[in-house]
């Protein structure tokens, strides 16, 4: 049962009464008009009826539930499966079909015969903007029927309708009239002599006639709101269609919005290609570098990226006292520790230190001869014989120079070949010059080279272990990891450390500038949104009055900027992919380093979560404001 008591209105203060003081009972089903002239008040109460706007003063009850007092959610069930409103304007979404219109609040059922009684069935695939008012007009009333309200609330449901078609409406509201209530506001008083059980007449705010005010017993039913809500099929196919009809500007919006995205990827495509060249590098040549293990060592490593990265540990109190250098323990023992991972070498090297003489021991093997050029002389046939090494600098130790008694200030090649010395009674002699090739470790080392017979019962200073390839590296340092007392240096991997951090430093300063453009498509999702909001108001105010909840119409905005912030991801992704084949050619061309712009699976997924948080960060402020919308003005609103 539906009761209206003492219900005033009045739209704004010190305003004349629009409803003065309406008391009404209606029962559980029949057909019931409501005439009088326009300004009698009968729309208002209709509105007040639906809760689209609440009465200043009195109650809606509906078996026993003040409506006027209802929660939220409770609203939003009553609009989605309680009432059944037709407008007298339509109030239909422009971007959907005959179908999905029909069918907004209700099951995709069969509703062809419905639309076959209106007369509209020919058109149940046509986007509803493609119809004529009337046709318009059918498909609401349409929509109202198969929602299988429990009762129906109609504002002049034919006053926009052709008599024919309207006999055939007001036919149709006749017969749901024997299951439900149904309410009509009209102006045509033939449909309301002929089809009303009921005829109430307003005038001025107030009933002036009931053909039929009897007094209905008070229901002890109470009324429990379904909690069920829109189904999120039907908000994704209102975001389909809304996509699609807005197409041109959609495309723009994502082309304007890959730009920022383009930007970022390039940057750190660039910053994954260096590293994973730089890896490459390491795997292919720099594994070759040796592993360096000192008597008086030092961590290279720390200090570089001490250099590139300073501690921020500060005191102004105190002095901080460090020390880089440390001893390494190299003994006997340590020596057969090395002598474990042999095979795993393509040589081991060991300097000594003997009266100011750099003595480097050396493999004597092809190894050796395939990174070093023999600039003068001959290779070593036997243990007394010795190379000189030079640097890239042509440039070899004063001290052995002053050994050998020679004239600093000009030395010639011919000079040094045949030169014989002695170093602990043993005799010497240098057979050839060589140096270190340019792709080499070798092209900074310089020193006296000895091969491996010589010095076996002396400590050496220095080992150089020269690892086959990258695998055995990795089995090498693991090797020496198991021995914690003595330290050593990957030169590899402290040049790749060093080049990384360089590259990390690079990235984040290019970062900060691309970060300018995905501002600016921020505040571009922000504008494009708000613009979205505003040309959608009755679109919001329709949806609000068929039961969607403020966060189903918020779901539908802000989906709409996901699924446009996704093809922004693809779009960005399909064109850094296009342009990195030039620039990987280009830079290839100049720098040696092959795929430097590289799109990896990471960056992709970094750069789609990064696109989403910016659409729903630039949707916020606009999609916010739907909240304040209230049903009435929305409706109105043009």
């Amino acid at each position: 049962m539906l009761v209206i008591k003492d219900v005033k209105m009045q739209f704004k203060k010190n305003d004349e009464l629009v409803l003065k003081g309406i008391n009404l009972r209606f029962p559980d089903k029949g057909l019931i008009c409501i005439v009088g002239e326009s300004g009698s008040g009968k729309s208002t109460l209709l509105n007040i009826i639906a809760g689209f706007i609440k009465p200043s003063y009195g109650q809606i009850l509906y078996h026993n539930r003040d409506i006027t007092k209802l929660k939220k959610w409770e609203l939003n069930s009553y609009h989605q499966h309680v009432l059944g409103f037709i407008h007298q304007n339509y109030n239909n979404l422009n971007y959907l079909s005959v179908k999905e219109n029909v069918c907004l609040k209700s099951k995709d059922r069969n509703i062809d015969a419905i639309l076959e009684k209106l007369n509209i069935l020919k058109n149940k695939k046509k986007k509803v903007n493609k119809l004529s008012g009337g046709e318009q007009q059918r498909v609401a009333i349409a929509r109202t029927i198969v929602s299988n309200s429990e009762f129906i609330l109609a504002d002049e449901p034919t006053g926009s309708l052709d008599s024919k078609t309207g006999i055939k409406i007001m036919d149709i509201l006749k017969k749901e009239s024997e299951n439900k209530l149904v309410i009509v506001i009209t102006h045509n008083e033939n449909h309301a002599e002929y089809y009303a059980d009921r005829i109430i007449t307003m005038q001025d705010g107030l009933i002036t006639n009931d053909t039929d005010h009897l007094e209905l017993e008070s229901s002890n039913r109470t009324f429990k709101f379904n909690k069920k809500g829109i189904k999120p099929s039907k908000i994704l196919n209102i975001v389909k269609n809304n996509l699609i009809s807005k197409l041109k500007r959609n495309i723009l919006t994502t082309i304007a919005f890959s730009v920022g995205l383009i930007t970022l990827l390039l940057v750190l495509g660039i910053s994954s290609g260096f590293n994973a060249a730089i890896d490459r590098e390491e795997k292919a040549s720099l594994s070759r570098y040796p592993l360096y293990i000192s008597r008086n060592s030092r961590d290279i490593g720390k200090e570089l990226k001490d250099i590139i990265s300073p501690s921020k540990e500060d005191n102004n109190n105190q002095v901080n006292i460090v020390s880089n250098d440390y001893k390494n323990v190299i003994d006997k023992k340590y020596l057969k520790h090395i002598d474990q991972i042999k095979d795993n070498t393509t040589s081991i090297e060991y300097t000594y230190t003997i009266n100011g003489i750099y003595a480097r021991v050396f493999e004597n093997n092809d190894s050796f001869y395939e990174n070093v050029e023999l600039i003068k002389g001959n290779k070593i046939t036997n243990k007394s014989e010795v190379l000189i090494m030079i640097d890239n600098h042509n440039a070899i130790n004063e001290a052995f120079i002053n050994y050998l008694k020679l004239d600093k200030k000009s030395i010639s090649y011919d000079k040094l070949i045949g030169k014989s010395f002695k170093i602990k009674k043993t005799k010497y002699t240098i057979v050839g010059i060589v140096k270190g090739r340019e792709d080499s470790f070798y092209t900074e080392v310089s020193g006296t080279l000895f091969t491996s017979d010589n010095f076996k019962d002396l400590i050496p200073t220095e080992i150089y272990l020269y690892p086959k390839d990258y695998e055995n590296k990795e089995i090498i340092k693991k090797h020496l990891d198991s021995y914690e007392s003595v330290s050593y240096t990957d030169y590899a991997t402290t040049f790749k450390d060093m080049s990384k951090t360089i590259m990390q430093a690079i990235t984040v300063v290019l970062i900060a500038f691309s970060s300018i453009s995905l501002f600016v498509s921020t505040i571009m999702i922000a504008i494009i949104t708000y613009i979205s909001v505003m040309e959608r108001i009755r679109d919001i105010g329709i949806l609000k009055s068929l039961g969607f909840k403020n966060r189903d119409i918020k779901c539908i905005f802000y989906l709409e900027n996901i699924f446009i912030a996704i093809l922004s991801t693809i779009a960005s992704i399909a064109i850094t992919y296009a342009i990195s084949i030039p620039i990987n050619n280009v830079l290839e061309h100049y720098t040696g380093m092959s795929n430097i712009l590289l799109l990896t699976l990471n960056n992709s997924k970094y750069i789609l979560y990064l696109s989403i948080v910016i659409s729903l960060i630039g949707s916020f402020m606009p999609i916010r404001k739907i909240k304040k919308y209230n049903i009435i003005d929305t409706l109105r609103y043009e």
